[in-house]
C-alpha cells in the first residue's frame, strides 16, 4: 500500500500517512515513495519539509539560511562542499565546515 504526506494550505508536510489506501479525510495529500533511486517526486516526504507542486518534488527543511537548493537533486547545498571527514559539523557563524 502506498505512503501519502497531508499537506497544509502552503504545502508544508503536516502529517505522514503509512500504507493506507487513498485517505478520506477531506485533507491535501501526495503520495511519496522512501526509495531514492526510483521516486519520481526526488526525496521521501518528512515533516516540516515541502512539496513543490511545479517540480512534482519534495524537499526537506532548510537545514541554514546560507544553504541553497539544488534544482536537479532537491537536496539543499552548503556554501562550502563538505570535505571527507567523518567528524564535522556546519557552523553557520563562519559559513564553514568546522572537525570535531
Amino acid at each position: 500500500m502506498p505512503d501519502f504526506a497531508k499537506l497544509d494550505e502552503n504545502n508544508v508536510v503536516v502529517n505522514i500517512l503509512g500504507a493506507v489506501s487513498e485517505p478520506d479525510d477531506g485533507g491535501t495529500y501526495v503520495e511519496f515513495f522512501y526509495d531514492r533511486t526510483n521516486n519520481p517526486r526526488k526525496n521521501p516526504a518528512a515533516i516540516g519539509g515541502s512539496y513543490l507542486p511545479e517540480h512534482d518534488a519534495f524537499v526537506h527543511k532548510k537545514p541554514y539560511a546560507s544553504w541553497t537548493l539544488d534544482m536537479t537533486s532537491f537536496q539543499w547545498e552548503p556554501p562550502v562542499p563538505m570535505p571527507p571527514l567523518l567528524n564535522v559539523y556546519w557552523d553557520e557563524a563562519t559559513l564553514s565546515w568546522v572537525v570535531l
